[in-house]
């Protein structure tokens, strides 16, 4: 009777050794990837032609808006393009005057945040019998003085003048050159100190 012996194929140092860098496995790693990077490039291609046709369709839409602004910039009537000048003009006017008293309000342009209420005192106080102010401007922060007024004496201009200039209010101010004129068949003398470049507001 004979025996039979039975190997096992199955055991690690039996099993036949894989050589990862022989020919055919090298082969296979190499097909691998490049399939891998087909696909991937395939998707990046899809991904950038959709993209790309979403981009021109974007600026065909962009085209025909513009194309619609000018037809309806063409269809309006000259009139009306000139009275929008107008109008814009005004109101860049409107807010450069808007601005300017902003400006006078904070004291930037008129170069005094205290206002101007000792210089009026002195107005007043040192007031004449002899003369009466019709009109007068404070300019530059009240620093360029503007008179015009009546008189029935030359000699009490030049003193109110005077008084004026030495009042505290009035030290530092600048008076215009001094004009005196008689009306015609009238008693009554016109006086003026003006200055011509005066940036002030006039009152009366």
């Amino acid at each position: 009777m004979t025996q039979r012996q039975e190997v096992n194929l199955y055991l690690p140092s039996l099993q036949p050794k894989l050589d990862y860098l022989s020919g055919p496995l090298v082969l296979r790693g190499v097909l691998l990837f490049v399939a891998v990077l087909v696909v991937i490039t395939g998707f990046d291609l899809m991904q950038n032609y959709r993209l790309q046709q979403s981009v021109e369709q974007r600026q065909v839409q962009v085209d025909g808006l513009s194309q619609q602004i000018a037809d309806v910039k063409a269809k309006l009537p000259k009139s009306q393009g000139a009275k929008l000048d107008r109008e814009i003009k005004r109101l860049g006017q409107e807010i450069a005057r808007r601005q300017a008293i902003s400006r006078l309000i904070d004291g930037e342009s008129i170069g005094n945040t205290h206002g101007f209420s000792d210089q009026l005192m002195a107005l007043s106080k040192q007031s004449s019998e002899q003369l009466s102010l019709t009109t007068f401007a404070l300019a530059r922060g009240g620093q360029v003085i503007s008179l015009t007024g009546h008189t029935r004496s030359p000699e009490a201009v030049p003193s109110y003048i005077d008084r004026l200039r030495q009042s505290e209010s009035f030290n530092d101010s600048v008076f215009g050159p001094m004009a005196i004129a008689r009306q015609d068949n009238h008693s009554v003398l016109i006086f003026s100190l003006n200055h011509t470049d005066s940036e002030g507001d006039e009152h009366e």
